[in-house]
């Protein structure tokens, strides 16, 4: 028996003998043939559609696909029947092209509830390779499903398409393993609407130079929701966005050593009024400029925070920051930190170090009162290496909002890969059981 992974938990049926299995072979088959064995493949993908088409309720089939297509794909339309599961393994070294201006995804699908999954061999840059053009709607993944259209991919390569992957509908769903989405113009990794589901393992996204939304954007409401476990978001140029609406963000590299992401005004990387985002313990190099709320647990790298009116209740708890984002002030908090009366941003027993000011850079008054109001806070920190710990306006405030902080020497590792223990307070640190409710202060080394 092969089960169908995923979140519908149904027996599937039996894909041996008495089931469908069929061939595609660009370079020998024939849409003639009958398309049962190797040596009597199918040339295009056209013949493989019709067999799906035909599968009757809670039907099964799987394929072989190999070769180079052009303006061929894999788009399936709400005529496929309920339950039908679809295994398609596709051979090292496919290529599936499409010709500039084309209008079309490689897996455009609708209708459901059914799933599809494409299975890719290989390694490296000897994966299959999809390559629908960055024009029109060239979305290398795809469902625009209101019925429950399931698409899963392992171990393929999406490149030069408009989104990576593009979910629409209250019921679409993806699934991404071991694939690398890198030089699409739109959104690297997914643009994920309403009631729309992704979940992504082991990935990487990588943008493309003068990409309309940097490495990647989502565009959901509450109702959607994704996951990114052992990802990476690498950017093309520092400053490309990177949003995060309603996400779970786990063990990833969001940014790089050098390059982060994030850009001010309208390209938040964390969202604009729809979050949240729960980022844990990952690696971010990111200006966290943002509309929607943002909880970071155990995260670690160069960061800088300019949080907005629409944002509610963000907090950073046990990471360990030693500068800013690439390019900007060189602090935790950034001027014109304007949440209002609405918002609340409390970070708490983490490490800031190396920051020119941690708290605050060119902060007035008006911003102090900002964050006070609104009742943020800053305590159980260590502040190290910093010319200044805390702006002088933010040190006014007093307790109860910045307060229990130290200055001692964290005695972080060398802070110098993506790496979490490279980040970790040391094992004699005096930030061991100094935060709140004897917590640490920051992580030590797992």
């Amino acid at each position: 028996m092969i089960h169908a992974p995923g979140r519908r938990r149904r027996s599937q049926p039996s894909l041996g003998a008495a089931n469908f299995g069929f061939y595609v072979n660009s370079a020998t088959g024939n849409d003639g043939n009958s398309g049962t064995s190797a040596a009597a493949a199918w040339a295009s993908m056209a013949p493989l559609r019709t067999a799906i088409d035909a599968l009757p309720d809670n039907g099964a089939l799987t394929a072989f696909v190999s070769g180079t297509f052009l303006d061929d794909h894999l788009r399936l339309g709400a005529g496929v029947n309920t339950g039908v599961y679809v295994r398609i393994t596709i051979a090292a070294g496919t290529i599936f092209n499409a010709t500039p201006g084309v209008d079309q995804s490689f897996t455009d699908s609708t209708g459901g509830p059914w799933t599809m999954e494409l299975i890719g061999q290989g390694s490296g840059e000897t994966r299959p390779k999809i390559r629908v053009g960055d024009t029109g709607t060239g979305n290398g993944f795809g469902v625009t499903s209101n019925g429950g259209a399931k698409l899963i991919y392992r171990n393929m390569i999406v490149e030069n398409c408009i989104d990576g992957a593009s979910l629409h509908g209250s019921l679409a769903y993806g699934e991404v393993y071991d694939c690398t989405f890198r030089n699409n113009s739109k959104s690297a990794f997914a643009h994920v609407h309403t009631g729309g589901s992704f979940k992504a393992y082991s990935c990487s996204f990588e943008g493309k130079a003068a990409a309309v939304i940097g490495v990647g954007s989502e565009t959901t409401a509450t109702s959607a929701n994704s996951l990114y476990q052992d990802c990476s978001f690498i950017p093309a140029t520092s400053g490309d966005a990177c949003i995060f609406l309603q996400a779970t963000v786990r063990r990833c590299k969001v940014g790089t050593l050098t390059a982060r992401v994030g850009t001010t005004g309208s390209n938040q990387p964390w969202g604009d009024a729809n979050g949240p985002a729960i980022v844990q313990d990952s690696f971010v190099h990111a200006c966290w400029d943002q509309n929607s709320p943002v909880t970071m647990t155990g995260c670690y790298g160069r960061a800088t925070i300019r949080m907005r009116n629409s944002a509610v209740a963000s907090s950073l708890t046990g990471c360990v920051f030693v500068d800013g984002a690439d390019g900007l002030a060189d602090s935790l908090l950034w001027r014109n930190f304007d949440p209002g009366s609405a918002a609340q941003l409390t970070v708490r027993n983490s490490v800031l170090s190396g920051f020119a000011v941690g708290l605050g850079s060119g902060y007035g008054a008006a911003d102090a009162t900002y964050f006070s109001a609104s009742g943020s806070r800053a305590d159980y920190l260590c502040l190290f290496g910093n010319t200044t710990d805390i702006d002088a306006d933010l040190v006014a405030l007093g307790t109860p909002f910045i307060a229990n902080n130290i200055t001692s020497n964290p005695l972080l590792g060398p802070c110098n890969t993506t790496v979490k223990n490279d980040w970790a307070i040391g094992p004699t640190s005096p930030c061991i059981g100094a935060g709140l409710a004897g917590a640490d202060i920051g992580f030590q080394a797992s």
